[in-house]
């Protein structure tokens, strides 16, 4: 094509005419002279096509957009301002251009990120390259599907302070951790972090592929245990639909216990799982149901429970939690040789500082 600038100028002049499919032959003129191989435009002329397009661009039809979007997403000439134009288009339209064009500035992306919709951010982590700018914008949206497209994509670039949120939002959001797990990026210290809360399979893979001391990573069930404080508001100690028999009963026989599990009575094998430990409710609730059982292992050592009903209350437990009841046949053998490497001084201390942690934090 040998587009000059008067000839732009008589399709601008063209452009007079509304009819849609006049337009979309016009657009499509432009489009063709923005990428033409066979001579470089103008500056003058790519602002000017580029100014008609942008003008044509707010009554086209989608389908038209959309066409255009296509053409000019993977085309390092194209004009910036007109793709900018397109990457705050609707989705349909924007998505080719968010993926491919490397045209569009991190200022760019990141206005879109604050101003358009998930799928606006979705396609901007699919990005080949994304900057540890953008990326900490698209961790701040807080969209576990964002995240998750973010944390499967190897060009995509992460700051520190991003990791520590995504690893944080993983506690709840289980679908994030094993790509987090698997970032060949990720900071050990924070692998250790998750392995209080991850799956035995996940844990298994944090001792193969990170330089972790045993010890931090034994250390990592008790912190979660104390964040889990932190997170509590002032409760009572235990709920007053304890009678006077279930402690007499746990007082005679801890298999009790068990004998609430099975029955289907949670809400009391709760209440009274956090009277013998002395934890505050939710703070049991989570020593009960943490993945892999260690910290169960510790609180029932510390407060006198023994090997075979600790067993039973860790497998019962399993089939009484939220969610995921699944038990991995692997978790028991795995948490009872870690219940018999306890010694009840060591569980008891740990225990102690539970609670005093827990403790503190109410007074203030």
């Amino acid at each position: 094509m040998s587009a000059t600038p008067q000839s732009l100028l008589n399709l601008l002049e063209m452009a007079r005419d509304r009819s849609s499919a006049s337009r979309a032959r016009i657009m499509e003129t432009i489009g063709e002279f923005v990428v033409d191989g066979g001579r470089a435009p103008s500056q003058r002329e790519l602002e000017l096509a580029s100014d008609i397009l942008r003008q044509l661009l707010r009554e086209a039809e989608m389908s038209v957009r959309r066409k255009l979007a296509e053409r000019l997403a993977t085309e390092p000439a194209a004009p910036a301002a007109l793709l900018v134009q397109l990457a705050n288009d609707a989705a349909e339209v924007a998505r080719p251009v968010l993926l491919e064009s490397f045209v569009l500035r991190d200022a760019d992306l990141l206005e879109i990120i604050e101003h358009q919709t998930l799928q606006h951010r979705l396609a901007i982590s699919m990005r080949r390259q994304v900057s540890e700018e953008v990326t900490a914008s698209l961790v701040e949206a807080g969209e576990t599907e964002v995240a998750r497209a973010l944390l499967d994509n190897p060009g995509a670039r992460f700051s520190h302070a991003s990791f520590e949120k995504l690893v944080e939002k993983s506690r709840q959001e289980r679908q994030l951790q094993e790509p987090l797990i698997h970032r060949v990026d990720l900071d050990p210290a924070l692998a250790t972090r998750m392995y209080a809360w991850v799956s035995e399979a996940l844990r298994r893979y944090i001792v193969r592929h990170f330089d972790v001391d045993p010890e931090l990573l034994d250390a990592a069930v008790r912190d979660s245990l104390e964040s889990a404080a932190a997170e509590q508001r002032r409760e009572q100690s235990a709920p007053s639909s304890l009678t006077p028999a279930l402690d007499e009963a746990y007082a005679e026989d801890p298999g009790v216990l068990i004998n609430l599990l099975r029955a289907g009575e949670v809400g009391l094998f709760e209440a009274m799982f956090a009277r013998i430990t002395g934890l505050q409710p939710r703070l049991a609730r989570r020593a009960v149901y943490e993945p892999g059982g260690r910290a169960l292992a510790v609180a029932c050592r510390a407060s006198g429970i023994e090997k075979p009903i600790f067993a039973a209350i860790f497998l019962l437990a399993r089939r009484a939690r939220p969610g995921d009841k699944t038990v991995d046949p692997r978790e028991l053998p795995s948490v009872l040789a870690f219940f018999d490497s306890l010694d009840a001084s060591t569980a008891k201390r740990t225990l102690d500082h539970l609670k005093t942690a827990a403790d503190r934090r109410f007074a203030n």
